[in-house]
């Protein structure tokens, strides 16, 4: 196979490969820059590139995000014609949705049993956590509320759908495109 005699060349090459990306048929590593330039020089290596922090858009300033303003989970899911679907026993459930963000918290809306199915968390919270996939940031809980809260206060727009959690975002959002690939390639 192709993509293992490359990660052995690495592995020959003093890289230390740190995870396995199948959806790309590749992998993240680290090593030094000749060795690095050295893998990129072989036959069947599409590109080497530097891993990339990545940064959730609510908190680039620049897209005026106004949480003020934003309006309300109700009136978001009357805008979308999440309601009118309702009325018509389209509520998601049945269907499974795959959160891959900072986490989720357990908060009213999404702490009914089985609501929220807790998938692998890849994120540098990760080692040690006491609690794997808790959101300590609050944007994958915000996502998952608008996807899917199911209260009597709160409903999402699919309320019956279940949230599988699959965290890569660490306490200040912060998460490497490598980490959101190995997150897509387990879903």
């Amino acid at each position: 196979d192709g993509a293992a005699s490359l990660e052995q060349r690495a592995l020959d090459l003093g890289i230390r490969v740190t995870r396995r990306l199948e959806v790309i048929n590749g992998f993240a590593a680290s090593g030094s820059p000749a060795a690095l330039d050295q893998l990129a020089a072989e036959p069947g290596v599409v590109s080497v590139s530097d891993d990339q922090a990545m940064t959730p858009l609510s908190m680039v300033p620049s897209l005026g995000y106004d949480p003020a303003d934003a309006g309300s989970l109700s009136s978001t899911t009357q805008i979308v014609g999440a309601q009118d679907a309702w009325a018509r026993g389209y509520t998601g459930a049945g269907v499974d949705v795959a959160v891959i963000d900072t986490g989720v918290a357990p908060v009213p809306g999404l702490n009914n049993p089985g609501q929220v199915i807790i998938g692998p968390d890849l994120s540098f919270d990760a080692p040690g956590a006491a609690t794997p996939g808790l959101d300590g940031f609050g944007h994958g809980t915000f996502m998952a509320g608008l996807i899917a809260a199911n209260s009597a206060a709160y409903k999402g727009i699919a309320p019956g759908a279940r949230i599988v959690n699959v965290k890569v975002g660490v306490a200040d959002g912060g998460v490497d495109v490598s980490q959101v690939i190995a997150a897509i390639d387990w879903v």
